[in-house]
């Protein structure tokens, strides 16, 4: 009996000791704490009604209007590209007059070199062919060829037959008229007086000593009288000696009917 008051006391003081924390409890917790396990709910006193939650203002997407079905959006236009200025066209170059052509003057004629030039020409002599047999023809061409080209050193003595040769068909000289004794005849070799006359000319231009020379015993049409060589092969000869201190080469030409014989100064 007495075990049971004991136990009915204690659980009188238990329990008041428990509504005593509890007020206490209740007491110092302030007005809208968070601190229950419903954070995130605000706490409503009793008697009074429930506050509304404030909405946020909706944002700019929400206010555009969605489109009505069956209606397609029309993309935005774009803008007009905006037309690029020009440059300005350059100014066009204008054509210069082409330069007029200068008027080429016409060569001077080569002056003639000094006496102590090389290669300087000291004479030249000309005849005409009259006779125009081609027999005549090809042995003064073959006795030119001797010539041509032959160079006389300062004493020495220049001698055409010795330079030519003897005439004869072997060489390939042919028959032509030839001057024996004033009459006109054919012989071997016939036309190369005029060649020997020739040469006879230039050698007295270019300050030659003449030594031997015959005269024909007529006249002949390509060379005045007094102005001509006559040459036979072991009888009648032209020579002349080289009194100048240089050498003397002879050309020989034979064109548009006529020879030429040139003495040149060689080194």
């Amino acid at each position: 009996m007495r075990k049971n008051k004991l136990i009915l006391l204690f659980s009188i003081l238990i329990l008041t000791i428990c509504f005593s924390i509890g007020c206490k409890t209740n007491k110092s917790a302030p007005k809208g704490s968070t601190n229950t396990p419903n954070s995130n709910s605000e706490q409503v006193k009793e008697g009074s009604e429930p506050q509304e939650k404030k909405q946020a203002p909706p944002s700019k997407a929400e206010l555009v209007p969605e489109p009505k079905a069956g209606t397609e959006s029309k993309p935005a236009p774009e803008p007009k590209p905006t037309p690029e200025s020009k440059p300005a066209p350059e100014p066009k170059p204008v054509p210069k007059p082409a330069p007029k052509p200068t008027p080429k003057s016409d060569p001077k004629p080569e002056q003639p070199r000094s006496q102590n030039s090389e290669n300087k020409v000291l004479a030249t002599f000309s005849t005409t062919i009259l006779d125009s047999d081609e027999n005549r023809v090809n042995n003064i061409r073959l006795a030119s060829q001797k010539i041509n080209g032959f160079v006389l050193k300062p004493g020495e003595t220049f001698s055409f037959n010795k330079i030519v040769g003897k005439r004869d068909y072997n060489k390939g000289y042919k028959k032509a008229k030839v001057l024996v004794n004033g009459e006109s005849n054919e012989g071997v070799g016939g036309g190369i007086c005029q060649l020997s006359s020739t040469i006879y000319n230039a050698a007295l231009k270019s300050g030659m000593q003449i030594i031997e020379r015959h005269t024909h015993s007529g006249e002949v049409g390509y060379i005045p009288r007094g102005q001509d060589a006559a040459v036979s092969y072991g009888y009648k000869d032209l020579k002349f000696k080289n009194l100048n201190s240089y050498p003397v080469k002879f050309i020989v030409n034979i064109k548009n009917g006529k020879v030429y014989v040139s003495t040149i100064k060689s080194m």
